[in-house]
């Protein structure tokens, strides 16, 4: 929650979605749209002031802006201000998620080759070598691991061996 932004309980639709918006982008990517700079990368410039104006003061629209045309015109960007955050925040969040994907699979390329190392190192080894060499570089859960796949493909080998002798 952004403790800049005075607006307690705001009524109206867009109002309420104005305010979650800012607070979402100040919660997940430390934009804080009481900030004129940093609102001005999201906002056009002449709307600045009264997104500031109605996010900085829990006055009623009516009494923020006297004048009837005034306050409809307001009105009318407060929703397009919404609209615009929430635009704003999709796509904030689309980034996040695709550069999160991104090193992820960089991550499991860099895996595999190494794994690819691995193997290539232990092809070019005698069984006297390969057995002390695994046990040195292969982590201990990976070798739990790989035992019980051995003995589930050994059990599964006697097991067709019995069926094949009984028939």
């Amino acid at each position: 929650m952004n403790s800049n932004i005075l607006r307690l309980s705001p009524r109206g639709r867009n109002l309420k979605k104005l305010v979650e918006k800012s607070h979402c982008l100040y919660d997940e990517f430390g934009i804080d749209m009481t900030q004129k700079q940093q609102a001005r990368k999201i906002i056009s410039h002449g709307r600045i002031l009264t997104l500031h104006k109605i996010l900085t003061t829990n006055q009623n629209m009516n009494q923020l802006f006297p004048d009837r045309s005034e306050c409809e015109r307001a009105k009318i960007e407060c929703r397009e201000m919404a609209n615009e955050l929430a635009k704003a925040l999709g796509n904030k969040r689309k980034t996040r998620t695709a550069a999160e994907r991104a090193m992820k699979r960089e991550q499991q390329e860099k895996e595999a080759d190494k794994f690819k190392k691995r193997v290539r190192l232990l092809k070019h080894l005698k069984k006297e070598q390969l057995i002390p060499t695994l046990l040195k570089y292969t982590p201990e859960t990976e070798l739990k691991a790989l035992l019980q796949e051995a003995r589930q493909e050994r059990d599964q080998k006697r097991a067709l061996k019995a069926q094949d002798t009984d028939s």
